[in-house]
């Protein structure tokens, strides 16, 4: 394992629990480091998360507070506890999601330590900004008489999707691809599938959302997919984009890094990633 430390000093609650969110849902364990005085640090063992979909605060505030700085909302949002072990109070207590969010003068989030399988070098966070600037690029380009209702609908103006960001393995993805099926019932074909034959081993993926999608019916509308061992440069931050899928359409990199392009069978919203499928959800 190596591990990948994000400084949470100085950033906003959002900005840190999405890397710990990306950490969880990768199937990965992370540790957060936090003060509890002026020069004292305790660390604690995350290992999973509670989401409440009937959250208030992830639309709301952003609808009352005036326009934020993200064109996009990251599904950490509507997370309201996080499983913990702390060695001095005992194992398996939930973290609300916003315990460190306080005015106290020494408890503050200082590092989230995320422990991967092998040394990343692009930030889940970076990665899903990269997501989220690829797909507002990609938008303008679709024809405004595409006859696909979804497609016609995320071209309306000033929506926002909302970002789960991934690390996944090839086979992982390429498995999940051949077990869903989108609202009308179509599947990706084995052909369709093999377009993305050109991906590295493991990426990061970031489905992109609707808020009604997300929180009523637990699905998405497409993948973004980023580079995640490439290091990021200020030169090269298109390149780090290695394949998109959206409802009956698909743009991804073959093995010799030429551009692949194709329509899909699958041609509206289907069920989100989930690594371990189980029925605890509300």
């Amino acid at each position: 394992m190596t591990a990948f430390v994000t400084n949470c000093e100085n950033k906003r609650p959002r900005e840190y629990l999405s890397t710990l969110h990306s950490i969880l849902c990768s199937g990965l364990a992370a540790l957060l480091v936090f003060s509890t005085g002026p020069d004292e640090d305790h660390v604690v063992s995350v290992f999973g998360y509670t989401q409440n979909t009937d959250e208030w605060h992830p639309e709301a505030i952003p609808a009352y507070g005036g326009a934020p700085a993200s064109k996009y909302y990251p599904s950490s949002a509507w997370i309201d506890h996080y499983l913990i072990h702390d060695d001095n109070f005992g194992p398996f207590y939930t973290l609300s999601a916003r315990a460190l969010d306080t005015d106290h003068p020494h408890i503050k989030a200082k590092f989230i330590i995320g422990l991967y399988p092998e040394e990343i070098k692009v930030s889940s966070a970076l990665a899903e900004n990269l997501a989220s600037l690829s797909l507002s690029q990609m938008i303008p380009t679709i024809p405004a008489d595409t006859p696909n209702r979804w497609l016609r609908y995320m071209r309306s103006p000033d929506l926002r999707f909302v970002f789960r960001t991934t690390l996944i393995g090839k086979t992982e993805y390429f498995q999940h691809l051949g077990r869903i099926a989108d609202h009308d019932g179509k599947k990706l074909t084995k052909g369709e599938i093999k377009l993305f034959d050109g991906l590295p081993d493991s990426f990061w993926m970031s489905e992109f959302s609707l808020t009604h999608l997300y929180t009523g019916n637990h699905s998405k509308l497409g993948e973004v997919l980023v580079d995640a061992y490439s290091a990021p440069g200020t030169s090269n931050f298109g390149a780090l984009i290695l394949g998109t899928r959206l409802p009956e359409q698909i743009a991804t990199i073959d093995a010799d890094g030429e551009v692949v392009e194709g329509t899909t069978s699958m041609s509206a919203h289907a069920p989100l990633f989930s690594r371990r499928p189980h029925d605890h959800v509300w």
